[in-house]
This record gives C-alpha cells, structure tokens and sequence, in this order.
C-alpha cells in the first residue's frame, strides 16, 4: 500500500491517527509506503509538453507496478475548498 498525505503532514501519522495504518495491516498489507519519503525516482518524460515542465520524477516502485488501483476519496480540507466556491 501506498499513500502520501497533504503537505507538510506526516503520512503515517495520519494512517495512524486515523486508524487506516491499523485496517491495513489487518487485512494482510505486508508494506505500507509514504510515497513522499521515497528516494529511489526516475525521471520520466512529458509527452507533448505545452510549458517548461518537460518531465517528472516518479517513484521506481510506481513505474514497475504490474498494477495500480487508485481509490480516491472525498476530500474534507481546507486544500478542497479553496477550489470550491
């Protein structure tokens, strides 16, 4: 499992304080990841760039993944509603 929390917060304090580090390692997750703490990136290109973002750096374990589900939720923050008006 994978996650990475808001800016400037700590992602596994939040799984822990929010009970999901718990719910994961119940269900049999062998490992859980704060993506924003990995080291280990590879630098991929934008195709078609339209600005001078021309590429990004992505963790290695992201890119060879055979699969990846994302489960997004409702966000309830304040980084939400600063877009909602």
């Amino acid at each position: 499992m994978a996650e990475s929390s808001a800016i400037r917060r700590d992602t596994m304090a939040c799984l822990e304080a929010s009970g999901l580090l718990k719910a994961a390692q119940e269900a049999g997750v062998d490992r859980v990841i704060d993506i924003k703490k990995e080291k280990d990136l590879i630098k991929i290109p934008i195709r078609d760039a339209r600005s001078d973002l021309t590429h990004i750096y992505l963790p290695r374990f992201i890119v060879e993944a055979d699969h990846i589900v994302n489960l997004p939720i409702f966000k309830s923050h304040v980084s939400m509603f600063s877009v909602v008006r």
